[in-house]
């Protein structure tokens, strides 16, 4: 599992783009995200993790938070929200016309769709792998040309991560209500005509996917160059979907820790970690108090308040071989700015590459150090 994961995690890298161009693609990001929420409000009411209950700004504070993680460190096909709404009742019909998902066998762990596939514009997309626990997940998908040529005009960063995105993106699971992520391509191995694109999802409420419809809908392969411009490599639509299936490799960690974020003293008060994520959960003494942007675009002091209660800086996992494996956090995740006194974060982080947790000894994040059993 680790030789898998080592090749689908060497695309964490950061794409060059002006301050400005990161700028307008996050605010574009933000004003996406409150539109969705907005319309979900409309058609499904007060659903829990989907609108924005008046006592409680859960999922739009997750979505600001993503798009604050996108001004720092843009990744491409930028960070996704996905409410999935409707997509129970939709998916029933799907299935019904389109026929049934495909399946999914599991190997060490990993969940591989059978014959879960779709062509369109000369390019078959096939779903390669998916990774899971409790409260994340990653999905792999392979894209090769019909002709058997290689992709043409990719450049890649140091990190391996390729120039490209999809115009549009879907990836939802029957079920979910709420959901927010990354994506991005590289290519495992140039020697073929084949490139991959990794999308990575944090649940959020922690839940079983096992056994629940993986629905994938993509759009018009794109491709950005140095400048910020972007062109269409094919205008086409790809669809598949697939029973998820694997096998939860979460270890629960001891919490309760003084910690420290962005200055602020607080509390961990849950943790857990997988081959693919650390999923934690901090109370900070002192009330989120994040200030409106303009015209409920994400401005500098709401970002700064932001990152200040989200980003952790660098995490390190302690191998017991000697070893270190460092996470870097971009800024991620939730918190709930109900209280007048202190404020509740729940955040996950995707590691740069898969580990065995039973070979951590310990987590070292804001100025605490937690023993793994």
């Amino acid at each position: 599992m680790n030789e898998l994961f080592d090749d689908y995690a060497k695309g964490m890298g950061k794409y060059s783009l002006s301050e400005d161009q990161k700028d307008q693609m996050a605010r574009r990001l933000a004003d996406a995200v409150l539109a969705r929420e907005r319309d979900s409000a409309s058609a499904v009411g007060t659903a829990s993790g989907v609108t924005r209950p008046a006592t409680r700004r859960h999922a739009w504070w997750r979505a600001a938070a993503a798009a604050a993680a996108l001004t720092a460190a843009l990744g491409l096909g930028g960070v996704a929200y996905a409410t999935g709404t409707l997509t129970d009742v939709q998916g029933i019909f799907d299935d019904i016309f389109a026929g049934a998902p495909a399946a999914t066998e599991v190997v060490n762990k990993v969940g591989h769709p059978l014959d879960a596939t779709s062509s369109d514009g000369g390019i078959t997309v096939t779903a390669d792998a998916v990774i899971g626990d409790r409260s994340n997940y990653v999905v792999v998908l392979s894209l090769a040309k019909d002709d058997g040529t290689p992709f043409e005009g990719l450049s890649a960063t140091k990190d391996g991560k390729l120039n490209l995105m999809f115009g549009t993106e879907d990836v939802m699971v029957d079920g979910v209500r709420g959901a927010y992520g990354s994506s991005y391509f590289y290519d495992r191995d140039p020697s073929d005509n084949s490139i991959q694109f990794v999308r990575q999802i944090s649940l959020v409420d922690s839940q079983s996917l096992v056994g629940k419809t993986m629905r994938v809908s993509l759009g018009d392969l794109r491709l950005l160059d140095d400048s910020g411009s972007v062109s269409t490599l094919a205008d086409a639509g790809w669809k598949l979907k697939f029973k998820m299936d694997y096998e939860d490799s979460s270890i629960d960690l001891p919490a309760g820790q003084g910690i420290e974020v962005g200055g602020i003293k607080g509390q961990l008060r849950e943790a857990s970690l997988s081959s693919i994520a650390l999923k934690l959960g901090y109370e900070l003494d002192e009330a989120a108090n994040v200030p409106e942007g303009p015209s409920g675009r994400m401005g500098d002091q709401m970002s700064a308040r932001i990152d200040q209660l989200l980003d952790l800086g660098t995490v390190t996992l302690n191998m017991r071989d000697g070893t270190t494996v460092e996470v870097t956090d971009n800024g991620g995740g939730s918190f709930d700015d109900n209280s007048a006194t202190s404020t509740t974060v729940e955040k996950s982080l995707f590691l740069p590459q898969a580990i065995d947790p039973t070979q951590v000894e310990s987590v070292s994040l804001a100025g605490a150090t937690i023993p793994v059993a």
